[in-house]
């Protein structure tokens, strides 16, 4: 029997995340993500500088229609592949309707 850890139900949606940091001027980055839930998400990025703790303004946009949202997440983890970086991040303050504008 496999055992889940998980304590949240996790979404497998794909949607583009443009990501900078809290409060500055720099440029959005790219990345994308297939696996979020109500309280954050990973996300693949073949270019990330930033360190576990700073605070991310994220875009996460579908890539079939104009859904957008704008959420606010603490970078919890993070690991190199080959080729690309992935991320873990973890939501702040979102309100409820947030919550079921990603999960629908």
């Amino acid at each position: 029997m496999l055992y889940d850890k998980r304590k949240l139900k996790r979404y497998d949606i794909f949607l583009i995340v443009e990501f900078k940091p809290l409060n500055k001027t720099d440029r959005y980055s790219i990345g994308i993500t297939r696996n979020l839930s109500s309280e954050g998400f990973s996300m693949e990025s073949q270019g990330f500088d930033f360190e576990c703790g700073e605070i991310l303004e994220c875009k996460l946009k579908h890539p079939g229609n104009d859904l957008s949202i704008t959420l606010v997440g603490d970078i919890v983890w993070k690991k190199q592949a080959w080729y690309k970086h992935i991320i873990g991040v973890k939501l702040v303050e979102v309100s409820e309707e947030s919550k079921s504008k990603i999960l629908s």
